[in-house]
């Protein structure tokens, strides 16, 4: 009897196709994911020009489709920033909530303007510790981890738990501090010393690589309690850079390849570490079984996204048609959009393939925001350097 190959074939296709992923749905308790984001957000808020838009309270109280955010009161948060970290905590029935916070937006703001830049500087501090953890987001980790110590934090922390063991600890980050949440995640246990509650889930979004790949090696399939979203086209989770970074500069020149020879010294992963959900371009969210898989159609997409930003002409139209920075738009969306995304799927709005998904931050691209917000902060550093008559300008 003869049998056709064609179906076969077809079958094999398909499932190849779908080996790396799995459907999200099953695992991820959505409205839990997005309460994390939101918490995540609202941790921006205790310094720079965020803060100077709205308190940690007041972006709390606005968020929407979760009555436990919304529904907190002063007492119910505890806000901590030092020089360039800063995390909140917040009390809620159900859970307490540490949201660490990620680089500040590069926004002009009085005196929060040198703290930015070392926030910054913090994030290039990216040469490997002996143990494989990015020098500069461990000891932002650490500077964290020891104000959770001290006093005033540990003392919020044992009346939020008081009495009730069976509330759950949960810690979420973005960005930079998606990075720390992962650091988090193999930190915060008796194991490595730490004396309080171990988190019941760790969430981070859009997190920057905080280990090499061979000091990630020792967590991989370890962190079953750790969540990494990550969203479209975004840069960040893919930096720092590893292995591929190499086989992309032997492509781009000879230049390239002689600056990144030894990159396999200090290459970075987070593959393999915790539970991968990735938001593709066709607004699916499922969960990675092979990170490596994915990674090439990954880099393909966010170099294509990137360049075709980078364009003199797309530029140029970006500026005056739109009034956007350029280049800020595909970044700052794909790095915050996840929210947004989170928040639909909570209200049972699945978004469709192709339906382009706005941020609440997407603001932060428009040019008269930024132009007004440079003017304000120049006139609030005159007003600093003047006394008597224009004492006035203190006041914007």
């Amino acid at each position: 009897m003869k049998y056709s190959l064609l179906p076969i074939l077809i079958t094999l296709f398909f499932m190849s196709s779908y080996a790396s992923v799995a459907n999200a749905d099953a695992n991820l308790d959505i409205k839990t994911t997005y309460r994390m984001a939101e918490a995540a957000k609202c941790s921006y808020y205790t310094e720079g020009f965020m803060k100077s838009e709205m308190s940690v309270i007041q972006c709390l109280q606005e968020v929407k489709n979760s009555p436990e955010l919304s529904g907190v009161t002063d007492k119910d948060v505890f806000s901590w920033t030092e020089d360039k970290d800063g995390y909140i905590l917040i009390n809620t029935p159900q859970e307490v909530i540490l949201a660490m916070r990620g680089t500040l937006p590069p926004i002009p703001r009085d005196g929060a303007d040198f703290i930015t830049l070392k926030d910054w500087l913090n994030n290039f501090t990216a040469l490997p510790d002996k143990e494989g953890f990015h020098n500069g987001f461990i000891q932002s980790w650490n500077h964290i981890k020891t104000s959770l110590e001290q006093k005033e934090a540990k003392a919020f922390l044992e009346t939020a738990f008081k009495g009730n063991a069976n509330k759950k600890f949960m810690v979420t980050g973005h960005s930079k501090a998606g990075a720390l949440a992962i650091i988090a995640a193999i930190k915060m246990s008796k194991h490595h010393g730490w004396t309080m509650q171990e988190p019941n889930g760790v969430y981070s979004f859009e997190g920057a690589r905080p280990l090499t790949a061979e000091g990630a090696k020792s967590y991989v399939g370890k962190l079953s309690n750790l969540y990494r979203i990550e969203y479209k086209d975004d840069i960040v989770p893919l930096v720092p850079p590893g292995a591929w970074l190499k086989s992309q500069a032997n492509q781009i020149s000879p230049i390239f390849a002689k600056i990144f020879s030894n990159v396999d010294n200090i290459a970075y992963d987070s593959f393999g570490l915790g539970n991968l959900y990735y938001i593709d371009g066709k607004n699916n969210m499922n969960l990675v079984t092979d990170e490596h898989a994915i990674l090439p159609s990954r880099i393909n997409n966010v170099a294509s996204t990137y360049t075709k930003a980078l364009l003199p002409t797309e530029a140029l139209r970006v500026v005056v048609s739109d009034k956007q920075l350029p280049m800020c738009l595909p970044v700052e969306n794909n790095h915050t959009a996840h929210i947004d995304y989170l928040r639909l799927k909570v209200e049972g709005k699945n978004p469709l393939p192709g339906y382009f998904i706005e941020s609440s931050w997407d603001k932060y691209c428009n040019l008269d925001k930024l132009s007004d917000a440079l003017l304000k902060d120049t006139l609030h550093k005159l007003g600093e350097l003047c006394v008597g008559s224009c004492d006035f300008l203190r006041n914007f």
